[in-house]
């Protein structure tokens, strides 16, 4: 598993948003390193969980105030981590190729069939195009700030120990898989002749697991090192 892909993991977490510029008027909600994160910023962060909550069949009551609430919380939680995360990539002078961005950005369009389409499922996130913009050129500047913060090489494996047990899962579950897709179970290999192979499968994704967790104590380390205000 290469550390891209596991960047993308840990960026799914955090469910990217805008930092675009708001009113004077608005309300500041918190203060992260001297930058005033507004009212509107989480308002918008907060429609885009709802809507990702939604599209994965979570049932979402807006008339719930603990649900609410607890959405309130990880929307604040998300906004202030990529606050702190798009600053260290301007402090380490990361920047974009900007042919990336309109490369992603073409990709996007292509998905549907007329412009008024795509601003109606931007408008479903609270999004314009030029918040899209925004959104994906940020995106690259975190997972390339991301991917300098963990060395994959210095992921060991050596404390990595997979069991005869777990072994057997794996193959049962692959062997179970294979026959539901039509293939014949006396075709599929014995368990000798896949173990060795089942071992690295499962080493690769317990490396992928202590990679992500370097990721997200490496990002912990910065939200300690940053002055953060939550002011609601």
């Amino acid at each position: 598993m290469s550390i891209k892909k596991v960047v993308l993991i840990a960026l799914s977490a955090l469910l990217l948003f805008v930092l675009t510029a708001c009113g004077n008027d608005d309300e500041v909600v918190a203060i992260v390193n001297d930058q005033e994160l507004k009212e509107e910023d989480l308002d918008r962060f907060k429609q885009q969980l709802i809507q990702m909550r939604q599209l994965y069949g979570m049932p979402v009551d807006e008339e719930d105030e603990e649900q609410m609430d607890e959405l309130q919380k990880e929307a604040v939680e998300e906004m202030v981590t990529e606050t702190v995360l798009l600053q260290k990539a301007e402090e380490e002078g990361i920047t974009v190729d900007e042919e990336l961005v309109e490369n992603e950005l073409e990709a996007i369009e292509n998905q549907f069939e007329s412009d008024e389409q795509m601003e109606e499922a931007l408008d479903m996130y609270g999004l314009t195009s030029e918040d899209l913009e925004s959104e994906i050129r940020n995106s690259y500047m975190i997972e390339e700030l991301i991917t300098g913060l963990v060395d994959e090489d210095d992921i060991s494996q050596d404390d990595i120990e997979i069991s005869e047990e777990e072994l057997r899962e794996r193959y049962e579950h692959e062997k179970s898989r294979a026959t539901q897709n039509g293939e014949d179970e006396e075709d599929f290999p014995e368990f000798e002749d896949r173990k060795e192979e089942l071992e690295q499968q499962l080493i690769d994704e317990a490396k992928q697991d202590k990679m992500q967790d370097e990721i997200i104590n490496k990002i912990d380390e910065l939200k300690e090192e940053s002055e953060i205000e939550i002011k609601i």
